[in-house]
């Protein structure tokens, strides 16, 4: 796809999808070489978003997943032990913990 067919996609795209605006408080710039810049822009219009929707979306997607994977423990053999059996022997669910359970994440409040 060349780069004025990309950007033709991606204004049809603006066109077709329209997404209430909120105000946006902060900026980030980045520099990509004119071959990403494309990838982007041809992916975007396939999403049906513009390019900065379409960063958005995945780096949020790929910011979540990467704190959600970074959980360390650091804990003693006797804590560990205890996480152990903790785990193996879990106490039943009372109301605070089922509260706790239908709260939504946090990246999902708004």
């Amino acid at each position: 796809m060349t780069q004025a067919s990309a950007k033709r996609s991606v204004a049809r795209a603006r066109k077709r999808k329209s997404t209430p605006s909120t105000p946006k408080e902060s900026v980030i710039n980045l520099r990509v070489d004119t071959k990403t810049r494309d990838l982007i822009d041809s992916a975007a219009a396939i999403a049906g978003q513009n390019r900065t929707e379409f960063m958005l979306q995945g780096a949020r997607v790929y910011a979540q997943s990467a704190l959600l994977n970074q959980v360390v423990f650091l804990l003693s053999d006797e804590d560990w032990d205890n996480l152990q059996s903790t785990i193996a022997n879990p106490p039943p669910a009372n109301d605070a913990l089922k509260a706790l359970m239908r709260m939504k994440p946090v990246w999902e409040r708004s």
